[in-house]
């Protein structure tokens, strides 16, 4: 009897728990160990085309959801995150370079869905990258996704920690692409 009210008080507490007050988001970045030097230089642009803001959406049943923002904007975090990747290969940064690169963030969230003895979450990131070079133009989308499930109720770091790696591995995708690079090359 004891075991069984136990587990019946912990999920109750569980499905009381409060949503977090945002997401910490901080990309898991690799960096290559060789800086090389004089690859050029370009304008980086980063619009955010998601028609929400949040970056978890929390589904607890059918009519209850809460949604959660993000601790700074993904725009300022996924320029700072490719001009960091870039820096390191040897590319300048410059507003009036004839070379222009926009990330456009077409999606970038975790989808949970809790129920009281279960939880699956879904993170789905999109990033549609536009360089434009003299009269030529590169469009190339990059995306990502992953699922993760479990008993009981999800622990947002837990999903924070997974979210944060894949878009760290979208990041270093599109800084490692072989025909980005050349694109940015071509004068």
């Amino acid at each position: 009897m004891r075991p069984f009210v136990f587990l019946l008080l912990t999920l109750m507490l569980s499905a009381c728990a409060k949503p977090p007050a945002q997401v910490i988001l901080s990309p898991t970045m690799i960096q290559p160990t060789i800086i090389q030097k004089n690859q050029g230089s370009f304008d980086l642009q980063v619009v955010d085309n998601r028609n929400y803001r949040h970056i978890l959406q929390m589904n607890n049943g059918a009519t209850q959801q809460s949604l959660v923002n993000a601790n700074q904007q993904p725009t300022q975090l996924v320029s700072e995150a490719l001009k960091q990747s870039f820096s390191h290969q040897g590319y300048d940064f410059s507003p009036t370079a004839t070379v222009v690169m926009t990330v456009e963030i077409e999606q970038m969230l975790i989808t949970l869905n809790q129920q009281s003895i279960k939880y699956d979450a879904n993170n789905n990131i999109v990033l549609n990258i536009i360089i434009g070079n003299n009269n030529k133009t590169l469009t190339k989308k990059f995306n990502i996704s992953g699922q993760s499930y479990g008993p009981f109720s999800a622990d947002v770091a837990v999903l924070e920690r997974i979210f944060n790696q894949q878009l760290g591995e979208l990041i270093s995708k599109i800084a490692a692409d072989d025909e980005v690079h050349q694109f940015l090359k071509v004068q």
